[in-house]
């Protein structure tokens, strides 16, 4: 296998993060209060506070609301729902900053190919980055109106690269609903840009509600990635998927010099990706390292 190059990116903001967030907040803000540490509080602490609080308003908003209604008048659900969480406002202008950001450098027009987690975050990351941008030609749709739960007008997939949805890069899995996907049959509805077929079942029979993915089986699922990876004939690959699978795949998988550090929201990093023998000779592994 000739070496390919990986886009590793993680989705943007989501509203579960957003409750991460607060949650982080609120347990830092009463470690500081009642051990003595206040007097040492500096801007950058407050301003992380008053995020918090704006964020959890925000969410006290939306939870109140049964409905919302967008400026074409078309009613949506709730957007602030746990299950296959969407992107934020915060997340949307993420995506669409860091897509100006790789069409300035010419990576964009690199990429051949954009794989995507199945997830909605994931889905709609994949097209505010690499879509065409903003368009309502149904002939050309990569995402339609409001897909997902945070309304965002519809995304054209003109002068995109194809992008493919698989299982196995989808989150770790955890029994929390943020990681339990929607039906293969909504999400091509609401991004028929996006091939599916490699997504066997319409429903979710992966997620389990009660029961954690474990590291042997996330180990697998991350070398069965790779494998897939290894057989397509693309050579600059986009792969959109999320924290916790893209970390565990740098740390199982990177060399001494990659960067296995928490991901931030949105976060790109590039990586060369090489198909090599094992000590013994007698099979093959594989390595990322910088590029």
């Amino acid at each position: 296998m000739e070496p390919k190059t990986l886009r590793l990116l993680r989705h943007g903001e989501a509203f579960h993060n957003v409750e991460g967030e607060i949650l982080l907040q609120i347990g830092s803000a009463w470690k500081v209060l009642f051990d003595g540490r206040w007097r040492r509080l500096r801007i950058s602490h407050i301003v992380r506070a008053l995020r918090c609080v704006w964020n959890l308003m925000f969410c006290s908003i939306l939870l109140q609301s049964s409905k919302v209604t967008t400026s074409s008048n078309k009613p949506t659900t709730s957007y602030y729902e746990h299950t296959d969480a969407s992107l934020t406002s915060t997340g949307w202008q993420q995506a669409e900053q860091l897509g100006k950001e790789l069409e300035s450098s010419g990576v964009r027009d690199r990429v051949s190919l954009v794989v995507v987690s199945p997830l909605t975050r994931t889905l709609q990351t994949a097209a505010g980055v690499f879509g065409g941008g903003n368009h309502s030609d149904v002939s050309q749709l990569l995402m339609v109106d409001f897909a997902g739960r945070c309304p965002h007008p519809a995304i054209s997939s003109s002068g995109s690269p194809p992008f493919v949805a698989v299982e196995l890069c989808r989150e770790e899995m955890s029994v929390m609903p943020c990681d339990h996907r929607s039906s293969r049959s909504k999400n091509e509805l609401q991004f028929p840009g996006i091939d599916f077929s490699e997504i066997e079942q319409d429903q979710d029979e992966l997620w389990r509600p009660d029961v954690k993915e474990t590291e042997e089986e996330l180990g697998r699922r991350t070398r069965a990635f790779l494998e897939w990876l290894s057989n397509r004939k693309e050579k600059d690959i986009a792969v959109v998927s999320h924290g916790g699978f893209l970390v565990n795949l740098l740390t199982k998988f990177g060399d001494k010099n990659v960067n296995t550090t928490r991901y931030a929201n949105c976060e790109l990093r590039s990586v060369e990706f090489r198909k090599v023998l094992t000590q013994s000779g007698s099979g093959y592994t594989f390595e990322l390292s910088p590029t």
